[in-house]
């Protein structure tokens, strides 16, 4: 069966997307502020063990102790919003993306995890809009057709053959 037509246009859009960020080279982590003994360095280090077992709420609970600890390190901030938005507190991860940026404009991780953020965001009212129902349907297409045109134009293409979808 077809990835579009099993998962639908978002959740391929998302599988693209996350694809094209995995082969730039983007992980989870970022890069480890410098190497020292100083407590929310450790508190960071240890948040990352937690990231790598996918342990997003005892992750969050690290990386917020260690920006407690470091408020202007932006390799900290950036995994406390990454984790964050892994436990759906998006609009304190927007803010906080955003603070990073602002310390740190050119850093790849943190706008890959941006967007991904502003996919999240996405997807989640796509749910909300599916749950209307029927009377919700035209929204739906557009929002679907908006995924489509967006994926298109980040680089990802039908399938040969597909045609559940017009670009």
């Amino acid at each position: 069966m077809n990835a579009s037509r099993r998962f639908g246009i978002p959740a391929l859009f998302l599988l693209l997307f996350a694809a094209g960020a995995f082969a730039a080279g983007s992980g989870s982590k970022s890069q480890t502020p410098e190497a020292s003994t100083d407590p929310a360095i450790q508190l960071y280090e240890e948040g990352l063990k937690k990231v790598e077992a996918k342990d997003w709420k005892g992750a969050l609970s690290l990386f917020e102790r260690a920006h407690q600890a470091k408020k202007k390190d932006p390799d900290i901030l950036n995994m406390l919003a990454f984790t964050q938005r892994k436990n759906g507190q998006l609009d304190d991860a927007f803010t906080n993306y955003a603070k990073v940026l602002e310390m740190k404009p050119e850093f790849p991780q943190a706008r890959e995890y941006l967007a991904e953020a502003h996919l999240q965001a996405a997807m989640e009212q796509m749910k909300i809009l599916r749950d209307y129902g029927s009377e919700a349907q035209a929204e739906v297409t557009m929002l679907l057709d908006a995924f489509a045109k967006a994926a298109w134009t980040v680089g990802a293409r039908p399938a040969a053959g597909d045609s559940t979808r017009r670009w």
